[in-house]
């Protein structure tokens, strides 16, 4: 029988006035969609029964003339889909974001952390087996799940100072069910600019995958950004100077007399900016005049 429907047991016996109990396993091999398949059952005599009842050879009943049982089955399968909590969908593609400064550290508690948290779900009403893959500057670093089952890959190695437990990437997530994947940012340090350029943000891409028992592959993209703070300088006449743009005017001042204007510093950035102004003294050039040359 060729087919994703399979009876166990396939022959049996069945005396009189009792009853059988058949198993009918469904395991679909490709694609989604609906599944059909009509089985059929022919019932004959054994042979304890046709020597009991005493019939000859020439009488046997030929077989099918007993009656025939016919069985429909049907199945519909879908895809299997994780669902992610925080994403974006663009392209056809889940897309989730995470963000890293250049000010970050115990200074600067409202900076985001290096390591985010992904909660997918099953919202189906199926069992799904699956194994997480990441690639690109991110790392795996913890996972966590409610769901009742056990993979079969998944470690069984208890943690300790010696032996650091890997974070497990294998899940049978039952319906209804969550794991959470915690996501290392591999960033550079924020002092290395050829890896972090000077400017307000630098993206890296990756890509975190879930790999189904049944072959199929979900994909979610990960967009890694690294964002450095910009303050500019305001003042309240503009320079005159178009190249240089945060030049402070004065304007004509009478010697005898100063002058004072507002200057004002703002951050174009997200980010949190660390600053402090620093005096530098204006290179003071002789002047001889040539009254006093001798």
């Amino acid at each position: 029988m060729n087919s994703c429907f399979t009876v166990e047991p396939k022959n049996t016996t069945i005396g009189p006035r009792t009853d059988k109990k058949f198993t009918v396993t469904f395991d679909p091999t490709v694609g989604v969609g609906k599944f059909n398949s009509i089985i059929l059952a022919t019932p004959y005599l054994s042979s304890e029964e046709i020597e009991a009842s005493g019939i000859t050879a020439d009488n046997l009943p030929k077989k099918g003339t007993l009656g025939n049982i016919a069985l429909n089955f049907s199945a519909v399968t879908i895809a299997p889909r994780l669902q992610l909590d925080k994403s974006v969908k663009m392209d056809g593609e889940k897309h989730f974001n995470i963000k890293y400064w250049s000010t970050s550290g115990k200074d600067f508690p409202e900076a985001p952390k290096q390591v985010s948290k992904l909660i997918f779900s099953n919202d189906s009403k199926a069992d799904m087996k699956f194994e997480f893959n990441i690639k690109g500057d991110f790392e795996i670093v913890r996972t966590k799940t409610n769901t009742g089952a056990a993979h079969p890959l998944a470690p069984t190695t208890v943690a300790s100072k010696v032996v650091k437990a890997k974070p497990t990437v294998h899940f049978v997530l039952q319906p209804l069910k969550i794991c959470e994947l915690h996501v290392k940012f591999l960033t550079p340090k924020p002092s290395d600019t050829s890896e972090w350029p000077m400017i307000m943000s630098s993206e890296r891409h990756g890509e975190v995958t879930a790999s189904f028992d049944n072959g199929d592959t979900q994909k979610f993209l990960v967009h890694g950004k690294l964002l450095r703070p910009k303050v500019v300088l305001l003042t309240e006449k503009p320079s005159k100077n178009d190249k240089a743009m945060d030049e402070l005017d004065f304007g004509i001042c009478n010697v005898d007399k100063g002058r004072t204007i507002k200057v004002y510093l703002s951050n174009i950035t997200e980010v949190t900016a660390k600053w402090k102004l620093n005096y530098i003294t204006f290179p003071k050039t002789k002047i001889v005049s040539q009254y006093t040359t001798t």
